[in-house]
């Protein structure tokens, strides 16, 4: 399940795949390797907590689907 400190990888509709370090010391376009760091205070972030992989929820206009959590 995502959570504070978790490493996400998603997808949209479009197959355009994101990956994202939710993490509470995040700095704004700052990378965790080669995962962007997002707060976990940050609209996206909130759309992604508690989701496990295969499910999907919506951000702006599109929807993603949960691919992996490391």
């Amino acid at each position: 399940m995502i959570s504070d400190n978790c490493k996400v990888h998603i997808k949209n509709v479009t197959d355009s795949e994101y990956l994202y370090h939710v993490t509470p010391r995040a700095v704004k376009d700052e990378f965790t390797g080669e995962f962007k760091q997002i707060n976990p205070s940050t609209a996206l972030a909130k759309a992604m907590l508690g989701k496990q992989v295969g499910e999907r929820f919506k951000f702006g206009e599109l929807e993603y689907e949960v691919l992996k959590i490391e």
